[in-house]
């Protein structure tokens, strides 16, 4: 896996973890994302996911096979799993998402994963796959705005976030809008033997 960090960010993301990763295998990508929220979950912290049926089954799988047992964290509300499609569909608005109505969904849910996490400094690290559902459906701008509004709602909530596209949704002539993903974040991930650049 190779990555690039992003030195020259906007201020509204220099303060937090917000990373990308594009990726053509979709196993390995699973895989990673396994390694990631189990990491989480085995510091005692909290994991917010937010994603399609298929990939919060296949994450599930992955994190038994790896010794984690999601029920404990689920009954403590330290592991919180969310439909993305039927999440994204309560604060899009004309198309786009309406900022006051996301604030006010996915706060609720940063603060209750907070509030769960247990150590002495606990931490929340959140899976979002609803720019990617937007972007399949050729909505390039309400994913864009979707994910400055994640950097926004870092301004008041500690979280880490971490995003995720098919590569193969990005065709050549979507260059333009690839910047602009990419510029929102903090860190652009690679899951394949390419630099992302």
């Amino acid at each position: 896996m190779y990555s690039i960090d992003t030195p020259n960010l906007p201020s509204r993301i220099r303060h937090h973890r917000h990373s990308v990763q594009f990726y053509g295998d979709e196993s390995k990508f699973l895989t990673d994302l396994g390694r990631y929220v189990g990491a989480a979950l085995g510091h005692g912290d909290s994991a917010v996911v937010i994603a399609t049926h298929a990939h919060r089954a296949e994450l599930k799988k992955r994190l038994h096979g790896n010794g984690f047992d999601t029920a404990y964290p689920r009954l403590k509300r330290r592991y919180i799993e969310l439909d993305a499609a039927h999440t994204l569909s309560q604060f899009m608005v004309d198309g786009l998402p309406d900022p006051a109505s996301f604030s006010e969904i996915i706060a609720r849910v940063l603060v209750r994963a907070r509030v769960a996490a247990e150590g002495e400094n606990p931490k929340v690290v959140a899976f979002g796959e609803m720019v990617a559902l937007l972007w399949a459906q050729g909505s390039a701008e309400a994913a864009v705005r979707l994910e400055r509004l994640w950097n926004d709602l870092a301004h008041t909530n500690s979280f880490s976030l971490h995003c995720a596209y098919p590569r193969a949704a990005f065709a050549p002539d979507h260059e333009d809008q690839f910047l602009k993903i990419c510029a929102e974040h903090s860190q652009v991930i690679s899951s394949d033997d390419e630099l992302v650049h």
